[in-house]
């Protein structure tokens, strides 16, 4: 037995240490997940930073523009945060899954000597210049000096610039340059085995052809999309020199604030246009309304026979067959109920009466369904009850009729007995009871009522438009909600209306333009509107409203794709289309159309296409005096150099319009010419 335990404790043991070792060498396979965030000594995440695995050196992640990183490694492993212009950082993961990493600036000062003796001669430094804007372009142009003391062979320089939009706070960064000593180039190549694609700044790589002893001049030139190019903007360039070991200097230059465009104060109106194509009206269909009818019918004395002698009956009858044969042959129509009340006045004794009123019900009901055809009355569902009116009743009628006398006498005998068979005795001896309640009043009460419902399809009117729209707008179809966004007169109930069609009816044409132009109207474009119907065989008027909504969105680019569609030739499309087309840098195929809708126009079109001197010749001649015409003035003396005449001109439009004071604080063409304390703070 003690064999037997012994056994079976190793085996235990084994199979222990076996689901170890497998759990183990799974672990250590596929590793654990690790995120975290890195930042700076500020607290700023750091976006770009290298994730490397140190045991394998390969980088096994990078951080996002939140700083963030999710890496699966060892649970084992030491992690190493790399990023060019902070010192390493180098953290064992010991089995956590959660690391955050502060990276704090790595600056090796060049000698002093050097620095302090040549500073300003000798400075790698990118040459100022402007962002211009074309479209949703931002186009940057530079040169970045290289002094030869400040470089060797055995070092690389990286430059990257990047676009800080101060309104939103927001930074994007463009194409870095990578300038490399041929010894560094070389060196490069050897460590990624000759295979150059390994090195992940490859592509952005200018070695130095020049002489040693020689400064180099390197050509910057790069593009970036941007989103909102009417917003405050600023080019800077972080450089970093580094040698195989370390970083031996960085510096940040902002070598361009606001941004050139001339044609954001090119002065037009153009409206969006109505569009009720008859063929993207939706169809009208009728709903399906609910009506009854009534028929009454009176009965001889004592008998469940109509009374044959009253024309009124001949009258109802003939009514009554009409109006069920029209429902019956309406396949928009049909019956959904019928109803018969049978009604015995209270002459006499009130069981037989009551039994009377049931035996005229019954009459009733089979002279009717006998009308219908068997579908119909297979389908329908009836009902009947029966009556005997109270002497209530004839006194109400005898008021009606103007004898109040003879209505309180008959009163008078309902309140002295309950009993319904007492009254009828009483009553019948009142000297008012022949012929004046027997001859007109009874026979009133002898009679069967007759209610059908039945549904039919119809056109709704307005009012029963507005009221379903009320109760429940979700019932309307689309050509009822058409009809209710045509007669609304009020801009919010219209917009209310063409949401809620668009909501039930997301293909809705004429809706989406209806909301799409009141949005432009009210100077809140809402370019989502339209898209959906953009393409191939789309409405001209549609293209039209769409490429004006990307337009007024500062969208340009989009807005370029979207008139190209357009094949209208109308004036409006035409200036549409080369307003676009000039924002979008396209300023010869746009001139002459812009220049001629205004001498101000034509001198923003010099502006935009650098013939400065030619715009300075034409500003000149315009003499309407407004705060805009003196703004472009100064733009145009400032680009040639008439600093005075700039300056002159950019004051006095300020004092009749204070708004393009702001605007100056962010626009390149004269961001120069504002006092230091009135320009915008650039800082992060």
């Amino acid at each position: 037995m003690k064999h037997i335990t012994t056994h079976i404790l190793r085996l235990m043991a084994a199979v222990t240490m076996a689901i170890t070792a497998c759990t183990t060498a799974w672990a250590q396979k596929d590793g654990i997940k690790v995120v975290g965030t890195v930042t700076d000594a500020t607290g700023t995440p750091l976006e770009s930073v290298a994730v490397i695995d140190v045991t394998s050196g390969e980088t096994i992640g990078t951080t996002d523009a939140f700083g963030f990183y999710s890496v699966t490694v060892a649970a084992d492993a030491t992690l190493k945060f790399s990023c060019l212009g902070y010192k390493e950082g180098l953290v064992p993961v010991k089995g956590r899954q959660k690391i955050d990493e502060q990276l704090y600036n790595d600056v090796i000062k060049i000698e002093e000597v050097v620095v302090a003796a040549k500073a300003k001669r000798k400075v790698i430094s990118p040459e100022p210049t402007d962002i211009e804007v074309k479209g949703n372009y931002f186009y940057l142009r530079t040169r970045v000096r290289v002094p030869r003391e400040l470089f060797s062979s055995g070092t690389r320089l990286v430059v990257q610039p990047s676009i800080y939009n101060a309104s939103t706070g927001k930074r994007c960064n463009m194409r870095p340059l990578v300038f490399e000593g041929q010894q560094y180039n070389d060196t490069q190549a050897r460590m990624y085995d000759f295979n150059p694609a390994r090195d992940p700044l490859n592509e952005f790589v200018a070695v130095k052809e020049t002489r040693g002893r020689m400064s180099d001049l390197v050509p910057y030139s790069d593009s970036i999309y941007v989103e909102r190019p009417d917003d405050d903007y600023r080019a800077d360039v972080k450089l970093s020199l580094e040698d195989y070991n370390r970083i031996l200097l960085t510096d940040t230059f902002t070598i361009a604030k606001g941004t050139v465009n001339p044609l954001r104060l090119l002065d037009y109106e153009l409206l969006p246009k109505e569009f009720n194509d008859s063929a993207f009206i939706p169809q009208a269909t009728m709903q399906l309304m609910d009506s009854h009818g009534e028929v009454n019918l009176t009965f001889i004395i004592n008998k469940d026979v109509i009374d044959p002698d009253d024309p009124n009956n001949k009258k109802e009858l003939d009514k009554l067959k009409h109006e069920l044969q029209t429902i019956e042959n309406d396949k928009e129509a049909s019956m959904r109920s019928l109803s018969v009340k049978g009604i015995a006045s209270p002459d006499g004794r009130y069981s037989p009466n009551l039994s009377l009123a049931r035996r005229r019900t019954e009459t009733a009901l089979n002279s009717i369904l006998n009308m219908l055809g068997e579908s119909t009355r297979n389908s329908i569902t009836t009902s009947s009850d029966a009556e005997v009116r109270g002497w209530e009743a004839v006194a109400e009628m005898l008021r009606a009729d103007s004898f109040p006398g003879e209505a309180m006498q008959v009163e008078d005998v309902i309140k002295r007995h309950s009993d319904r068979d007492t009254q009828s005795k009483q009553i019948a001896r009142l000297s008012c009871y022949r012929p004046l309640i027997t001859d007109n009043y009874l026979p009133r009460l002898r009679k069967v009522e007759y209610t059908y419902e039945y549904s039919i399809f119809r056109y709704m009117t307005d009012g029963e438009i507005l009221a379903l729209y009320a109760k429940d707008y979700k019932q309307l179809t689309a050509n009822e909600f058409y009809r209710l966004i045509m007669m609304a007169d009020d801009a919010d109930k219209k917009e209310e209306y063409c949401r809620r069609a668009i909501e039930r009816f997301p293909k809705f044409l004429i809706a989406a333009n209806e909301l799409s132009c009141l949005m432009m109207r009210a100077g809140k474009p809402d370019s989502s509107l339209l898209a959906p119907f953009i393409g191939e065989g789309a409405p001209q008027a549609i293209i039209y409203n769409q490429a004006l909504c990307l337009l007024m969105s500062r969208r340009i680019s989009d807005a370029l794709d979207v008139i190209g569609m357009s094949a209208g030739d109308d004036d409006d499309t035409a200036l549409l289309n080369a307003i676009i087309e000039a924002e979008s840098g396209y300023y010869e195929k746009a001139f002459g159309i812009i220049a001629a809708t205004s001498e101000f126009n034509e001198v923003l079109m010099l502006l935009a296409m650098k013939k400065d001197e030619e715009a300075w010749a034409k500003a000149q001649s315009l003499n309407n005096g407004t705060a805009k015409e003196l703004y472009v003035k100064a733009i145009a003396a400032n680009r040639t150099d008439n600093i005075g005449d700039a300056l002159l001109y950019m004051q006095q439009a300020f004092a009749l319009d204070p708004a393009l004071e702001e605007l100056a604080k962010i626009d390149g063409d004269l961001l120069d010419l504002m006092p230091e304390g009135q320009k915008h703070d650039m800082n992060e």
